[in-house]
C-alpha cells in the first residue's frame, strides 16, 4: 500500500522531472539520459519517468566486469533498456593507464559509465542516504553536460526501505 507521505514523494519526484525536461530537451531531442543499473533506485527512476511521460533514454552501460546475472535480468524485465558496451573493456583501459583505478583515478567510471551522455541531462537514481558514498562531483541527480544541479534529485528523498514499497509501481 502506497502511504499519502510516500505518494507525496512521487508526486514531488514526478514533478521535478517534469520541469527539467524543457532542460533535456535543449540538450537533446531524445530528451533525458536515464542512467540504468539494474538495481532498485534505477527501477523505480525507470517508472517515475514514465508517470512523468518525459522523453528519455534509458541506458545501461557495460564495464566488461558485470555479473552475468544482471545483465540477463535487464535484457528480460526491461527491454527498452539499451546496454551500450565499451569501445575498450576495463582491462585495456588498465593496461593504457598503467595502473589499476583508485578513488582519485577514476579513470575506469569517465570511459565506461560517463562518456555516453556527455552531452545530455542525466537522470541517475542517488538518494539521499548514499551521498556520503558519491563523489561530489557525482552528486547531481540531474547533470546537464556534466555541469550543475538542476534540479534537485528525483529519489533524494526515498529512504532506503521505500523503493521497495515502490515495486507496487513496478509491476
Amino acid at each position: 500500500m502506497i502511504t499519502p507521505a510516500l505518494q507525496s514523494k512521487i508526486d514531488k519526484s514526478i514533478q521535478l522531472i517534469r520541469k527539467a525536461e524543457p532542460t533535456a530537451l535543449r540538450y537533446r531531442a531524445e530528451g533525458f539520459y536515464l542512467a540504468f543499473s539494474g538495481g532498485k533506485d534505477s527501477q523505480v527512476l525507470l517508472r517515475l519517468a514514465q508517470m512523468a511521460g518525459v522523453s528519455f533514454t534509458p541506458q545501461y552501460n557495460l564495464t566488461t566486469l558485470d555479473a552475468p546475472e544482471n545483465v540477463r535480468f535487464i535484457k528480460e524485465h526491461y527491454p527498452i533498456v539499451e546496454i551500450v558496451r565499451p569501445e575498450r573493456t576495463f582491462l585495456q583501459i588498465c593496461r593504457h593507464h598503467k595502473m589499476l583505478p583508485t578513488q582519485w583515478t577514476r579513470f575506469c567510471c569517465k570511459e565506461l559509465k560517463e562518456s555516453t551522455n556527455e552531452h545530455a541531462v542525466t537522470l541517475t537514481g542517488v538518494r539521499k542516504s548514499e551521498e556520503h558514498t558519491t563523489r561530489s562531483t557525482r552528486l547531481p541527480e540531474i547533470l546537464p553536460s556534466h555541469s550543475q544541479t538542476y534540479p534537485p534529485h528525483p529519489c533524494r528523498e526515498f529512504r532506503r526501505r521505500k523503493p521497495r514499497c515502490l515495486g507496487k509501481l513496478l509491476r
